[in-house]
């Protein structure tokens, strides 16, 4: 979601929104959550 406003606003300010950039905003968070299960890392955890 935040990726998806960034990319908004970054066009609403004159940059360019390609295709590449609109599947990125729509899938990065899934891919990083993907990622994170395959390490063992939750999405709960805490560095602290």
């Amino acid at each position: 979601m935040m990726e998806a406003i960034v990319a908004i606003s970054g066009y609403f300010l004159g940059g360019p929104l390609g295709l590449g950039t609109v599947i990125f905003a729509l899938t990065v968070g899934l891919f990083m959550e993907i990622g994170f299960s395959l390490i063992g890392k939750s999405k709960n955890t805490s560095i602290y």
